[in-house]
């Protein structure tokens, strides 16, 4: 997996290009529509509190995102994707420079917490995913939408792609090992949804708190 400064420069270049029709049209506006669904159901017509999107990117999400929320936490490691972002940053919106394994946010405090097709980046997918279940409150959601890296090669190939994707670009992971992952850091995975043509989406819940 390359470093965080190689994974920063790479950004410096992609920012350039993110939002152009076709890259957001084919990968990423499919992943928002789902993920936005999701959490309108959960809200049940109200907004929610808090929510979080962790890699924000260029703020795609941020178009959308404070219809569904009181206030809306975007996070990326990118300085470059951020200043993109503050052009379609809405009231009641927060902008942060972190890493999704060291989110500067309280625990239990986010309603939900999504990301979409950003923890295949990050330093520890494991990481990852405990951080994500320390912000997101007891009985909170959080979606997690990760590419499909290595599904559309032949099978006898796939370990092969897989290692050398893993080394020197990001994580190659398939949905379960995600969702496995999701459920070692104490996450109940609710439902793997396959998204066409690229993605999959790990939904998943934090425990709410016992009663007893």
């Amino acid at each position: 997996m390359p470093s965080l400064r190689v994974v920063q420069r790479a950004f410096k270049g992609i920012s350039r290009f993110y939002d152009a029709a076709p890259l957001q049209a084919w990968v990423y506006h499919p992943a928002h529509d789902v993920v936005r669904d999701a959490i309108r159901a959960s809200a049940g017509g109200h907004r929610l509190p808090l929510v979080v999107d962790v890699g924000v990117g260029t703020g795609e999400s941020l178009r959308w995102l404070p219809d569904v929320a009181e206030r809306v936490v975007g996070v990326d490691l990118s300085w470059d994707m951020l200043s993109r972002a503050r052009e379609k940053r809405a009231a009641r919106t927060w902008l942060v420079r972190a890493s999704g394994t060291a989110l500067p946010l309280s625990s239990g405090t986010a309603d939900v917490v999504m990301s979409c097709y950003s923890m295949h980046w990050w330093p520890d997918v494991g990481e990852g995913w405990r951080e994500l279940r320390r912000v997101v409150r007891p009985g909170g959601m959080v979606l997690v939408v990760v590419p499909a890296v290595t599904t559309h090669f032949p099978l006898p190939l796939r370990p092969l792609v897989k290692r050398a994707v893993s080394r020197f670009i990001m994580h190659a992971m398939s949905a379960d090992e995600y969702a496995a992952l999701a459920t070692a850091a104490g996450l109940d995975v609710q439902t793997l949804q396959r998204l066409q043509p690229i993605g999959w989406l790990v939904h998943a819940r934090r425990p709410a708190v016992s009663s007893s």
